[in-house]
């Protein structure tokens, strides 16, 4: 009975004083990185910014950019004029003012062109944007 005892308080020793002990150690780098920490990459502010692959953006047309879409057509009424866009993806989106972009957004749509406020990406803290009209072209027969 007592060797039972002395098993059990040891094992409670243990469990309460192997945390302390193990706080108490600190990783030395000796000049390396720390194997737990994912590699650090480091941007250039002049390196050219490359968008993720299509799989790995959102679903639908907020994972297209401006430059992957075309406009396929326009309709419109008194209250609301709408686009179609054709995607790099080969689908077919519907589109109004304000609809969101992968980097950018649909800023006016008038009977001939969509106007896209595209975000720049260019490494720098400072948000910039770019106008970017894209006509509908239609095709003679």
């Amino acid at each position: 009975m007592k060797e039972g005892k002395l098993y059990l308080v040891a094992a409670m020793l243990l469990m309460i004083c192997l945390p302390t002990l193990c706080l108490g150690q600190t990783y030395q780098s000796q000049g390396k990185r720390d194997p737990f920490e994912g590699p650090k990459i480091e941007v250039a502010s002049n390196s050219m910014y490359t968008p993720p692959p299509l799989d790995r953006r959102p679903p639908g047309l907020t994972g297209l950019m401006v430059a992957e879409v075309t406009v396929a057509g326009l309709a419109g009424s008194q209250q609301e004029n709408l686009v179609i866009l054709k995607g790099a993806d080969r689908i077919s989106y519907v589109a109004k003012k304000g609809s969101k972009l992968f980097d950018g957004y649909v800023a006016e749509i008038t009977d001939e062109q969509v106007v896209f406020i595209r975000d720049v990406v260019d490494g720098q803290p400072a948000k910039k944007t770019t106008k970017v009209v894209k006509r509908l072209y239609t095709e003679d027969k």
